[in-house]
Order: structure tokens, then C-alpha cells, then sequence
């Protein structure tokens, strides 16, 4: 009986165990992130937590097609763009999110491409252990030297995010995360203010 007792015990605090890890184990952090093309360079604030982010383009008055702020709901596979300005919202369809949200350029561009992806083995990307993963083309599929390996990644094994992400064509493009802060997130940051208004295109 006592045998049966303690089992239960254990079930019962290995279960309350694995529940508080997984409530741990879900990033949580704050980054200054810099894309870099030869077109131009833009600087966004980063805000993740869990299966969401938060882009801010720090230039908000800066005179480019990205809208001022973008937020991610991976869960629900949606993207919304904000205007703080006018107080309005709407809802990105796939094809403009991979055009103005450079995270998800990077995970969209290998599936666009049909490229092969490879683990190139760990490298300490501003102070995290990142998995790195090429990805290469099918020999008959390239047209130029680059295309060889189209797409370079570096993901972070702790925050399971992305840090550093590298397109090589003729004149190479990319991201990377810049002063990385792990602290609690505002789950404010990743709803529509009730002042906001839809607007649809």
C-alpha cells in the first residue's frame, strides 16, 4: 500500500516537475536586431516570447515599405502590421509578411528554394551556442556560384530562436541579433491596443 502511495507521489512531482520546465524552457528576451542588404540597412527592437514577436522599426519616421511595427503569432500562423500613428491595423498575407518581417524571410527562402538543409556544426554567436545550418541547391539548379549555398543560419540552442542569418547572392544580405537581454515580456506587446482600428486593402 505504502509501495503504491510513494509511486503516486512520484508520478504526481515528476509531472509538476515537467510542467514547470516547460514553462522555463520558453524564451523569453529582448534584442536590437540590424538588417543589412545593399539597398539599406534598417534597425528594429526585437520582442520574443514563447511562439511570439514583436518587431520595431527603431526609425519609425524613416520613409521605407516596412510599417512601423509588426507582430508574429506562430500558434496561430498570423501576422499583423501596426501603425501607431494613425491608430490602425491589418493582417499580412504570407507573401507580404516574407517580404517585410526578415525572420520569416529566413525561415520561407530554403522552402522557396526547394534547398537542401545541412547542420555545420555549433558556433558561439554573441555568447550562445548556435546550431548552424546551410543550405544547397541541387547542382542543376544553379545557375550562379553563390547559389551553391543560397542560405547560412545560426539558431540559438538555448533561446531556440534564430541569432544570425546570411543570403549570399552577388552582394550578400542578412540579420543578426545584437544585445540579447533574457527578462520577462509584456504579454501587451503581442495584442492590438483596443484603441486600434482594422483597416483592410
Amino acid at each position: 500500500m505504502k509501495n503504491g502511495f510513494y509511486l503516486i507521489c512520484f508520478v504526481v512531482i515528476y509531472l509538476i516537475i515537467g510542467i514547470f520546465n516547460s514553462f522555463a524552457s520558453a524564451a523569453e528576451f529582448t534584442a536590437d536586431l540590424l538588417v543589412e542588404n545593399p539597398a539599406q540597412s534598417i534597425d528594429y527592437k526585437l520582442y520574443v516570447k514563447s511562439d511570439k514577436y514583436r518587431l520595431e522599426n527603431k526609425d519609425r519616421n524613416r520613409v521605407n515599405d516596412m510599417p512601423p511595427i509588426i507582430i508574429k503569432d506562430r500558434n496561430k500562423n498570423i501576422t499583423w502590421a501596426l501603425f501607431p500613428l494613425t491608430k490602425k491595423y491589418t493582417v499580412l498575407n504570407e507573401s507580404e509578411t516574407i517580404f517585410i518581417d526578415p525572420i520569416r524571410m529566413f525561415e520561407f527562402l530554403p522552402i522557396a528554394l526547394k534547398a537542401e538543409k545541412k547542420f555545420e556544426g555549433v558556433e558561439i554567436i554573441k555568447g550562445y551556442k548556435c546550431n548552424k545550418y546551410v543550405y544547397i541547391l541541387e547542382s542543376t539548379k544553379r545557375e550562379k556560384k553563390w547559389q551553391n549555398k543560397p542560405v547560412e543560419k545560426w539558431v540559438s540552442m538555448k533561446l531556440d530562436h534564430i541569432i544570425k542569418g546570411v543570403t549570399h547572392e552577388e552582394k550578400d544580405s542578412g540579420f543578426e541579433l545584437f544585445n540579447i537581454r533574457e527578462e520577462p515580456i509584456d504579454n501587451n506587446l503581442f495584442e492590438i491596443p483596443s484603441s486600434y482600428e482594422q483597416f483592410k486593402r
